[in-house]
């Protein structure tokens, strides 16, 4: 749409019509850490964009051995709006 385009309830296109989309998965159905195959399924990304987000600290994880898990707390404070703790900025 551009800013002339009248949205379908009469409402102009720029004038906010677009709704957020509500949280579809919500923290409390969530288990304590995801897989990175989990996160990137929750996220819609591919498993190997999940794993490189991780790497440049950008996806807040935590490596136990060769285990790569995606803390879901931090994943959701990021996803609406908060910062990465410096504690999970961190090489996966």
């Amino acid at each position: 749409m551009t800013a002339g385009d009248v949205a379908p309830d009469g409402g102009h296109a720029d004038s906010g019509w677009i709704k957020p989309l509500p949280n579809t998965v919500p923290e409390r159905a969530l288990p304590l850490v995801l897989s990175i195959t989990q996160a990137a399924s929750v996220l819609g990304i591919s498993k190997d964009l999940a794993y490189d987000l991780a790497a440049r600290g950008e996806l807040p994880s935590l490596r136990f051995g060769r285990r790569v898990v995606v803390p879901t707390k931090p994943l959701m404070t990021l996803l609406n709006g908060g910062g990465l703790p410096d504690a999970l900025r961190r090489r996966a």
